[in-house]
C-alpha cells in the first residue's frame, strides 16, 4: 500500500494556502490558520525539548502524549503539536476520576502531559508520575522568533503506519481499553467525506464533542484540513440545547454531528424558540439508533440539510457505514445504518464466519483502511477482535484484517443494513459504548457488595443504566445508602458509566440452568421507587416540580430533598425539565438545575423566577411609555412620524400580497405592541394606546413593478419608493409599519422592503417580527394554521414592572453609583458644542480601524494578557483618543444597551416585540500618571474593563430612575443630557434576518437606502460611533453633525483611534 499522508502535513498545506483566513472561533477569540500552525509548532518544539530532542527531530515511534484539556483553541493546537512532534495524543478528560486518568497515563507510559496550570489540581497523580507536565500557559506565552521557518521533520524512526491518537473506551475486564488509531484510518474516513460530500468555500463546522470520543477528530480536523474554519462550543453550551441552538444559528454553522438524543433536544428547542438552522447543510446522526420518527422531524430544525445516519466505533475510525436519510429510509421504525462507506467493506456473518441470508441476523464485520491497529497492551483481545480476513484476496492488502464488531445486523434485499443489537452484553447509551463488566468489576470491590450486575433498562424517562446488587452480609444488616455506592463509582469511573439507579436484591442474582447470569430477568421491581425517606411537597411550587421530575425521570416517587442527578438526571434531561417548567409558568433554564440540583432548591429558584405568568389577554386602552419612548418625546421633533428602521431583502420567489397580509395579521395578534398608537394629550405630553383588536389592523402591502432599464434606473425607482414608504408612517392614525413588494418582470430579482417606526421596535424586535412573519407566511401558503413560538411577557407588563423596579429598593440602592458617575461629566470634544444641529446636518464617514489580522491578534492578546474583551479595548481607545485630542482624563458617553435585563423580576421578554433599548451613560476615568507605553496601556485596559463591568444591571436603573422615580435627585441625572456622543457596539455582524428561504441578502448598493429619520427634527446626538466587526475587520461608522464637528476633526479622531488600538498590539 502507498504510504498515506499525515494529518498535520495536510493541515500545514492548508495553512500555507490561506494563512490569514480564520481557522477557529472560540467565544470572542479567533485564530487564523497561520497562528494555529505557529502555536502548534511551539507546542511541538516544547514536547521535543522536554525529551532532549532538537526542534527538527521527531519522537520515537508510537510515543503517546497526554492531552489534559477541555475543548478550545488550545486543545486543537495541542493535538496538532503532538502530531508535528511525531507523537499520538491521548485525551485525558480532567472531569474523569483521578484513578482512571492515572491508569491511562501509566498504561500508555506517556512521557509528557499537555495541560494548564489551572487544571493541575485535577491531576494530582502527575506529581508522582514519570510524566512531565507541560503547561500551555508558559509554552504559548513565550514567543518564538518572528518569521521562523517551520522545521522540516522527516519523522525518522516512525513506523510505516504511524499512530495519531489513542482513545480509551469501556473495557469488559474492569479496566478501560486503549484503541490505537493511526493517521491512515482517520484520513480514510476523511477522504470519503471530502469526496462524497465536498466542502463549499463558505462553510463553517462546529466542534462540540468531548475530546475523548472519536467523533471529535472529524470535528477538529475534517474542515481544517480543507481550509474550512470551525466554531468551538464550550462545555456549558454543548450540554445546553438552547445555548447550542443559539450558537449554531448565530454563527450559521453548516455541518454538525449529533447523537439522536441531542438531536431530539435541539428539535424541541427549535419548536420552543422558533429558531431554525437554515444554514445547516449536513446533519450527521451517529452513536445511537436513529428512530424514523425522529429522522422525519429533522426538517423542523434544519429545513435545508442533507441528513446522514452513520454507524461505527473507535475501532473503525468512527464510521464504517452511511445512510443518506430520505423518504425510503424512514419507512421502518428505525433508520437503516446504510452501506459501507469509502473503501470499507462490510460482511454480515454467523458464528462460523459464514455469510448469512438476507433478513437473517448476523455479526457485522468490517475490513478496510479505516480499521484501528488494535488495543494497546492487550494482544489477546486484539487477536480476538481483529482477525485474519477469510474473504481477502492476494491483492486486498488494505483488507487483510477483519474487525468483529459484536453488533448484530441484518441485510435488506437492496444491500442496506438494519441494526439489531449486541451479540455480547455491551450497551450503547446516549452515544457511548459501555461494557457493563467494567462497572460490575468496580462495584464488586465495594465492601458492602457481594455480587452485582448492570443492565440498561427502558423507563418512562428513557433508557438508563441500572445496577442490581446483593448485599454482603458481613458488612452489616442494612443495605448501603445509594449515595455511598454512587460516590464510590463516581470516584473510579467515567461519569457516563455511573448507573442512574441501584437496586438491592434480597436473594442472589437470577441465573440460567447452566449457572450463567440471566440478564433478561433483570428488571426494576414494581415497588422500586416506593421509599421510606420521602419528604412530600409543602406548597404548589414544590408539587409542580415533583410532577415535572416524575415525568422527566420516569419514576413515581420523588422527595423534595432529592438530587436531580442522583435520580438519573443528565444534561439532556435538564433541558426537558426547563421546557416543562416554562410551560407551567416558571422561568427555569437548564443551568438552574446545575446551580440548584435538589428539588427544594430548584423550587426556591422557581419562586423567584416565576416570570412566566404570561398575560395572554388582549391589552386595550392607554399604557405608560417605556424609558426609551419617554426619551424620544423629550426632544423637539416637528415630525415625530419618521424615526424608522428598514429592512430590504431579495426574494427567491414573489410573495402573494394577500397571504402576506394574512401573515401580518397573525404576527400583530401575537405581538400586541404592534397595535400601539401615539397621541398628544391636552397637556402637550404624548401617550400611547392599544387600539383595535385581533384581526383589525392590516399592514399596507404595496405591490410595485420594477421598471425596465439598467441597474441604475431600477435602483433609482427603489430608492424613490422606499422614501415614499418611509414617509407614509403615522404614529397617531397608523400605519406604524408598511411593506413594499418589488416585482421583477423578468422573474429573477424580486425584492421585499419593510419599515417600522422605532417607537414599537428595536433590532431584536425586528428580527422576531421577521422570524414570525416567515413562519406565518410559510404555513399559510401551505394551507396550514401558523404555530408561532409561545408569547413572552407583554410589553406593557414589562413597562409596569420597570416602573415598580424604579421605585423599589433594587434601583434605589444604585443612587450612589449614578450620582458618582454624574459628578464630573466630560463629553467627547467638539469643535462647536453649542451650535444647533438637525438631522439633515448629519454626515457619515466610515473607517477600518483594525485589519482582520490585527483583530485576531488583539483578541488573542486581550484574552491572554489583560483578561479583557474587544469592547473594553474599544472603550479604552475612545477614552485615550479623547485625551489625545483635548487632554481630558475622563470621558462620558451614552451606550446603546438592549434593555432586556434580567434584573426586572417576573418578566421574560426574550421574544417580546417593543422598544426596549436604553441609552446608558458610561463614565471612563483614566488612571493618574503617564498614558504611554505597554505598562500604562495595560493599566488603562484593566481599569476600563473594571469600570465597564461595574455598571449595575447593565445601566437599566439609570433610565428607570431618570424617568420613573419621584426622588428629587433625578435632577442630578439630567447632567448626562449634555452628553451628545452615542456609542453602539454590535459585535460580529451576522446576517441573522436573512433565512435563506423567504429572505435572501440583496446587492450592497441597496443596503444604504434613503434616510429613515425626518430631516427637520433635532439631532439627538452630535456624534454616533457605530462599531462592529465584519469580515474579521474592526470598523467604525462615525455619524457626525457638521455644525458641531469638522470633517478634519472626525478624520483625526479615526486616525488617533486606529493608532491607539494598534498600540495595544505592541
Amino acid at each position: 500500500m502507498p504510504t498515506p499522508p499525515l494529518i498535520h502535513r495536510l493541515f500545514e498545506e492548508a495553512a500555507d494556502r490561506t494563512p490569514q483566513a480564520a481557522a477557529l472561533y472560540d467565544g470572542e477569540r479567533q485564530m487564523s490558520f497561520a497562528e494555529l500552525d505557529h502555536a502548534a509548532e511551539r507546542i511541538a518544539q516544547a514536547i521535543l525539548a522536554s525529551r532532549g530532542l532538537p526542534a527538527d527531530a521527531s519522537l520515537p515511534a508510537d510515543t503517546m502524549i497526554g492531552l489534559a484539556l477541555g475543548r478550545g483553541i488550545e486543545a486543537t493546537a495541542s493535538a496538532l503539536g503532538i502530531l508535528k512532534a511525531g507523537g499520538a495524543w491521548v485525551p485525558l478528560d480532567p472531569s474523569y476520576p483521578a484513578s482512571r486518568l492515572q491508569f491511562m497515563l501509566e498504561d500508555t507510559a506517556a512521557p509528557s502531559v499537555l495541560t494548564t496550570r489551572a487544571l493541575l489540581g485535577k491531576l494530582p497523580f502527575l506529581a508522582e508520575s514519570k510524566a512531565a507536565a507541560l503547561c500551555l500557559d508558559e509554552i504559548l506565552a513565550t514567543e518564538s522568533p518572528a518569521g521562523q521557518a517551520r522545521p522540516d521533520r522527516r519523522m525518522t524512526g516512525q513506523s510505516a503506519d504511524p499512530l495519531a491518537y489513542v482513545f480509551y473506551t469501556s473495557g469488559s475486564t474492569g479496566t478501560p481499553k486503549g484503541v490505537l488509531g493511526p493517521h491512515r484510518a482517520m484520513l480514510s474516513r476523511f477522504d470519503w467525506m471530502w469526496e462524497t460530500f465536498p466542502f463549499a468555500a463558505d462553510e463553517l463546522c462546529c466542534s462540540k464533542t468531548a475530546l475523548n470520543f472519536v467523533d471529535s477528530v472529524w470535528e477538529m480536523f475534517g474542515g481544517l484540513l480543507k481550509g474550512i474554519p470551525s466554531v468551538i462550543a464550550d462545555d456549558t453550551t454543548a450540554r445546553d440545547p438552547l445555548a447550542l441552538l443559539d450558537l449554531l444559528a448565530k454563527r450559521r454553522v453548516t455541518r454538525i454531528i449529533v447523537v439522536p438524543s441531542l438531536l431530539a433536544a435541539l428539535i424541541d428547542a427549535a419548536r420552543h424558540t422558533g429558531v431554525r438552522l437554515d444554514a445547516l447543510r449536513y446533519v450527521t446522526s451517529s452513536g445511537e439508533l436513529l428512530p424514523s420518527s425522529l429522522g422525519g422531524r429533522i426538517g423542523e430544525l434544519a429545513p435545508n440539510a442533507t441528513v446522514l445516519n452513520l454507524y461505527g466505533s473507535s475501532e473503525m475510525a468512527a464510521d464504517a457505514t452511511c445512510c443518506v436519510v430520505g423518504p425510503k429510509a424512514l419507512e421502518g421504525k428505525i433508520v437503516s445504518i446504510g452501506k459501507a462507506l469509502g473503501r470499507m467493506r462490510i460482511h454480515v456473518l454467523d458464528e462460523e464466519l459464514r455469510p448469512v441470508a438476507v433478513g437473517e441476523p448476523g455479526e457485522l464485520c468490517v475490513s478496510g483502511p479505516g480499521l484501528a491497529r488494535g488495543y494497546h497492551n492487550k494482544p489477546d483481545l486484539t487477536a480476538e477482535k481483529f482477525i485474519a480476513n477469510p474473504f481477502a484476496t492476494a491483492t486486498d492488502a488494505e483488507h487483510d484484517r477483519l474487525f468483529r464488531s459484536g453488533d448484530l445486523v441484518s441485510l435488506r434485499p437492496d444491500g442496506e443494513i438494519d441494526y439489531i443489537g449486541r451479540r455480547d452484553f455491551q450497551i450503547k447509551l446516549r452515544g457511548f459504548r459501555i461494557e457493563p463488566g467494567e462497572i460490575e468489576t468496580t462495584l464488586a470491590t465495594h465492601p458492602a457488595v457481594r455480587d452485582c450486575a448492570v443492565s440498561a433498562i427502558d423507563t418512562d424517562g428513557g433508557r438508563q443504566l441500572v445496577a442490581f446488587y446483593v448485599r454482603n452480609a458481613s458488612a452489616g444488616a442494612d443495605a448501603p445508602p445509594v449515595s455511598a455506592l454512587r460516590d464510590f463509582l463516581t470516584q473510579r469511573l467515567a461519569p457516563y458509566m455511573v448507573p442512574s439507579h441501584f437496586v438491592p436484591l434480597a436473594d442472589d442474582l437470577p441465573r440460567l440452568p447452566n449457572g450463567k447470569l440471566d440478564r433478561r430477568s433483570l428488571c426494576l421491581p414494581a415497588d422500586f421507587d416506593v421509599r421510606q425517606d420521602i419528604v412530600a411537597p409543602r406548597d404548589a411550587v414544590e408539587a409542580e416540580m415533583v410532577r415535572i421530575w416524575r415525568d422527566t425521570l420516569g419514576i413515581r416517587s420523588v422527595s423534595v430533598t432529592d438530587d436531580f442527578f442522583e435520580l438519573g438526571g443528565d444534561s439532556l434531561l435538564t433541558f426537558r425539565v426547563s421546557l416543562l417548567a416554562r410551560e407551567a409558568g416558571y422561568a427555569l433554564t437548564p443551568r438552574d438545575l446545575y446551580d440548584h440540583p435538589t428539588l427544594e432548591a430548584l423550587a426556591r429558584r422557581a419562586r423567584t423566577a416565576q416570570a412566566l405568568e404570561i398575560d395572554t389577554s388582549v391589552p386595550d386602552g392607554e399604557a405608560p411609555l417605556s424609558p426609551m419612548q419617554r426619551y424620544y418625546f423629550t426632544w423637539a421633533r416637528p415630525n415625530p412620524d419618521k424615526f424608522n428602521v428598514g429592512f430590504i431583502a431579495r426574494l427567491p420567489a414573489m410573495l402573494d400580497p394577500s397571504i402576506l397580509q394574512q401573515a401580518f395579521r397573525v404576527v400583530i395578534d401575537h405581538h400586541p405592541a404592534l397595535r400601539l398608537r401615539f397621541h398628544r394629550s391636552a397637556d402637550g405630553d404624548f401617550r400611547q394606546r392599544y387600539e383595535g383588536g385581533p384581526g383589525v389592523f392590516d399592514v399596507p402591502v404595496h405591490a410595485l413593478r420594477l421598471p425596465a432599464g439598467d441597474e441604475g434606473t431600477r435602483l433609482g425607482f427603489i430608492e424613490q419608493q422606499v422614501a415614499r414608504l418611509h414617509d407614509s408612517l403615522d404614529i397617531a392614525a397608523g400605519p406604524v409599519m408598511t411593506v413594499g413588494l418589488f416585482e421583477d418582470p423578468a422573474g429573477t430579482d424580486h425584492h421585499f422592503f419593510f419599515t417600522m417606526h422605532e417607537l414599537v421596535t428595536d433590532a431584536l424586535s425586528l428580527q422576531i417580527t421577521l422570524e414570525d412573519l416567515r413562519t406565518a407566511y410559510t404555513a399559510l401558503a401551505a394551507d396550514r394554521r401558523p404555530a408561532l413560538p409561545a408569547p413572552t411577557t407583554p410589553y406593557h407588563q414589562w413597562v409596569d414592572r420597570v416602573i415598580d423596579y424604579a421605585r423599589g429598593p433594587a434601583a434605589a440602592a444604585q443612587w450612589s453609583y449614578w450620582l458618582d458617575q454624574a459628578r464630573d461629566v466630560q463629553p467627547f470634544p467638539e469643535d462647536d458644542a453649542d451650535a444647533p444641529a438637525l438631522q439633515r446636518d448629519i454626515d457619515l464617514l466610515g473607517f477600518e480601524i483594525l485589519s482582520r489580522d490585527e483583530v485576531d491578534a488583539i483578541r488573542g492578546r486581550l484574552a491572554g494578557g489583560f483578561q479583557t474583551t474587544l469592547i473594553h479595548a474599544i472603550v479604552a481607545g475612545l477614552a485615550l483618543t479623547a485625551h489625545r485630542m483635548s487632554g481630558q482624563r475622563s470621558l462620558v458617553f451614552h451606550k446603546v444597551a438592549h434593555g432586556r435585563e434580567t434584573c426586572i423580576p417576573g418578566t421574560d421578554v426574550s421574544r417580546t416585540v417593543g422598544w426596549f433599548i436604553t441609552h446608558t451613560p458610561i463614565t471612563v476615568r483614566l488612571p493618574e500618571g503617564p498614558l504611554e507605553g505597554a505598562e500604562a496601556l495595560a493599566k488603562v485596559l484593566d481599569r476600563t474593563a473594571e469600570q465597564y463591568r461595574a455598571i449595575p444591571d447593565n445601566g437599566l436603573a439609570h433610565s428607570a430612575l431618570r424617568y420613573f422615580s419621584d426622588d428629587p435627585r433625578t435632577a442630578d441625572l439630567a447632567r448626562f443630557d449634555q452628553v451628545r456622543t452615542l456609542f453602539q457596539y454590535i459585535g460580529d455582524v451576522w446576517e441573522e434576518n436573512y433565512d435563506g428561504a423567504l429572505f435572501q441578502p440583496t446587492a450592497p448598493s441597496l443596503m444604504d437606502l434613503p434616510d429613515t429619520v425626518a430631516a427637520e427634527n433635532q439631532a439627538d446626538y452630535h456624534l454616533h460611533v457605530y462599531a462592529y466587526v465584519m469580515d474579521g475587520c474592526f470598523r467604525m461608522k462615525l455619524f457626525y453633525t457638521r455644525p458641531n464637528h469638522r470633517r478634519g476633526s472626525i478624520e483625526r479622531m479615526a486616525s488617533l483611534m486606529r493608532e491607539t488600538m494598534r498600540g495595544m498590539l505592541l
